[in-house]
């Protein structure tokens, strides 16, 4: 059966990157009563923007290597991609140039890329630098948005930030079926789907 949501625009956004990084992220989003996510589709992120019910329905690619096979239709039908790096880990940054070529090849012109640099806060333990991390995100397409991974403000910002890009990119979307059917025929055996905070 299919699960209904009450909204007026639905958005697909992808997290990708080190796990290690993502986590913190997709903790401030999930509900305390969040299953652990073990399916590659996690939660829901409900806003209203401009009088409008958004939900992004936000799917967790870290390390979801068995699923590689169907990770270019993934990126072909998104909206919004969040490529993950630490400040403080170089290999990290590499890894997200990686997928960053990825989605140069296989996502559409308009989609929304957003560089997400988290441990912001640790100024002192960085390898990687600002300026070189803007020019990067600057000649490749991408905002860059530093994040600090303790702070659930900060990843709000930066979740809204994709949304309200979103909404000027793709102002045809609506309550388009596609999404509900990846749901079902996407989904491992078994596998939960949390619901994220609703902001309404």
């Amino acid at each position: 059966m299919k699960k209904e949501y009450e909204y007026d625009k639905l958005f697909k956004g992808l997290i990708i990157g080190s796990g290690e990084y993502i986590s913190p992220i997709i903790k401030h989003l999930k509900d305390p009563e969040s299953l652990p996510h073990a399916a590659i589709y996690d939660l829901n992120v409900n806003t209203v923007l401009d009088n409008q019910k958004i939900t992004l329905q936000l799917w967790n690619l870290a390390s979801q290597h068995r699923f590689r096979t169907i990770t270019n239709s993934y990126y072909r039908s998104a909206h919004i991609i969040l490529v993950v790096f630490s400040f403080t880990d170089q290999t990290s940054f590499s890894e997200a140039k990686a997928f960053v070529s990825e989605i140069e090849r296989y996502a559409p012109e308009n989609v929304v890329k957003i560089l997400v640099a988290t441990d912001a806060e640790l100024i002192s333990e960085r390898s990687v630098d600002s300026s070189t991390a803007k020019e990067f995100a600057e000649n490749n397409g991408l905002d860059l948005f530093e994040v600090n991974s303790n702070s659930r403000d900060s990843v709000m910002q930066l979740v809204t930030a994709g949304i309200q890009r979103a909404v000027a990119n793709f102002p045809q979307v609506d309550r388009a079926s596609i999404a509900e059917a990846h749901v079902e025929e996407l989904e491992p055996e078994g596998g939960n789907i949390g619901r994220g905070p609703g902001c309404y």
